[in-house]
C-alpha cells in the first residue's frame, strides 16, 4: 500500500450502469465507521446504489459487472457538511461577483461547486441558503442523474440560517438587499426634520 493513503468516499464512486450489474470495490483498507477495526482487503459489493455486502478477499467480478481498483487506497463512508452554500464560493472576487452574477451564472457554477464538494468526499449536505430556490433544482438534477453532485438538504429561497453569534454571508443578493433597505430606511429617518426620539431617549413629563 502507498505511503500516501488516499480516502475514497463510497457514494462518489458508484454509478449504476444497470439492474442487473453490481459495482465491485476492492479496497485495500476499508473503514466502515460502526467504530470496529479497519478491515484489510475486502470487497465493497453495491447493487441498485446500495451496498449489499462486504467480503472478505478481492472477489472475481461476474459478467457485467463493474470492478474499482482501490486496492492500494483507504475507503470508508462519505463524509457530511452540514452548513454550506453550493451556488457560491468565498474569494477575491466574492463583492463583485455578487453584483456580477446573474441566477443562471449562479446555476452553472452551482453544478461545478456540488461536483467538486462530492469528489472531496462530502456525500451529504445541508445547503443553508441561496436565492432563486437554486439549490432545490440541484438537488433535483442531482437525484436524476442529470448531473453529479452529494444528497442536498436544503432550505427555501432568499432565506437564511446563520449562527447567532454572526450576521452569515453579507455578500448574498438577499442579504445585500435588506441591508440596502435598512440603509435607506436609517438614512431617511435621520434626515427627516420631525424624526422621532427613541423610546428609551424621550422626556418624560410629570403633572402635579
Amino acid at each position: 500500500m502507498r505511503t500516501a493513503i488516499r480516502f475514497a468516499a463510497l457514494a462518489a464512486l458508484l454509478p449504476v450502469a444497470a439492474a442487473s450489474a453490481a459495482t465491485l470495490i476492492h479496497a485495500g483498507r476499508l473503514i466502515d465507521g460502526t467504530g470496529n477495526a479497519p478491515r484489510e482487503r475486502v470487497t465493497v459489493v453495491i447493487d441498485a446504489g446500495k451496498i449489499r455486502s462486504i467480503d472478505a478477499g478481492f472477489t472475481s467480478a461476474a459478467s457485467g459487472d463493474e470492478v474499482v481498483d482501490l486496492s492500494d487506497a483507504t475507503v470508508l463512508p462519505g463524509f457530511m457538511d452540514m452548513h454550506v452554500h453550493l451556488t457560491s464560493q468565498q474569494s477575491r472576487t466574492s463583492e463583485l461577483d455578487a453584483v456580477k452574477k446573474s441566477e443562471a451564472d449562479d446555476a452553472y457554477d452551482s453544478v461545478v461547486y456540488a461536483e467538486r464538494t462530492l469528489m472531496a468526499g462530502f456525500t451529504t449536505v445541508r445547503n443553508l441558503g441561496d436565492d432563486w430556490n437554486l439549490s432545490i433544482a440541484l438537488h433535483r438534477a442531482i437525484a436524476e442523474g442529470k448531473v453529479k453532485g452529494p444528497r442536498i438538504f436544503t432550505i427555501l429561497a432568499g432565506r437564511r440560517c446563520a449562527s447567532a453569534t454572526r450576521t452569515g454571508p453579507t455578500t448574498s443578493r438577499s442579504w445585500r438587499r435588506a441591508a440596502c433597505s435598512r440603509s435607506r430606511s436609517r438614512a431617511a429617518a435621520r434626515s427627516s426634520p420631525t424624526r422621532r426620539l427613541r423610546p428609551s431617549s424621550r422626556r418624560r413629563t410629570t403633572t402635579a
